[in-house]
């Protein structure tokens, strides 16, 4: 479990993002993870695949916070070694 991290249960942004780099579902305000996705507004900006999180270009919403939201991801997935791919 990640810090911050109460999986399954309402938590921060960053908890959101450290319970879906475990696979487990989180809500974090305005973020989500349901284990295999993580939502922003309800608009899927990252997900597993064959080990590796993609991050999506979320239909190219360019909102201040879906952009930070993206940042977080980013930077939590680097910090953890997980390989990631930016899906453009």
């Amino acid at each position: 479990m990640g810090i911050g991290c109460k999986c399954g249960y309402r938590t921060s942004l960053a908890g959101a993002v450290s319970c879906f780099l475990v696979g487990e579902p989180a809500s974090g305000g305005s973020l989500m993870s349901t284990g295999d996705g993580l939502y922003s507004y309800g608009v899927r900006i990252g997900y597993w695949m064959d080990g590796k999180v993609v991050m999506s270009d979320a239909l190219c919403v360019r909102s201040r916070t879906t952009s930070r939201h993206r940042n977080l991801l980013r930077q939590m997935v680097v910090a953890k070694g997980i390989s990631l791919i930016e899906d453009k």
